[in-house]
């Protein structure tokens, strides 16, 4: 099970830089010129790189057990979920249909039923 979750996380990390392109920052601002993705994994969800980084915590900590690894990928959910709160207000000032992206799809997880 650990890893089918982290082949499914390394998968989904690629196909989110890909989709991304010159748009991909580590920073939690979006670069100058740059628009806001709406294809690929960004169309069900607004953070699919954090949500592949989770999977791949979550993939080694359930094949390699323990306390540790899994208060690690707690705090890692923790630090992404705060860098995505500042990621999303940032590109909220710069893109004006921010707003309605943000209401059709969730930060981590699709939202089902929204489209």
């Amino acid at each position: 099970m650990g890893s089918v979750l982290s082949a499914g996380g390394l998968g989904l990390l690629v196909w989110s830089g890909r989709t991304l392109g010159r748009n991909l920052t580590p920073l939690p601002t979006p670069v100058a010129g740059g628009s806001l993705v709406q294809r690929g994994p960004y169309r069900h969800v607004r953070h699919p790189i954090y949500t592949a980084l989770l999977l791949l915590a979550g993939g080694w900590t359930v094949a390699r057990g323990g306390r540790t690894r899994a208060a690690g990928t707690l705090l890692l959910a923790g630090l992404l979920r705060h860098k995505a709160r500042i990621e999303d207000a940032a590109l909220a000032a710069r893109h004006p249909d921010h707003a309605a992206y943000r209401a059709r799809t969730g930060a981590f997880l699709p939202r089902h039923g929204r489209r």
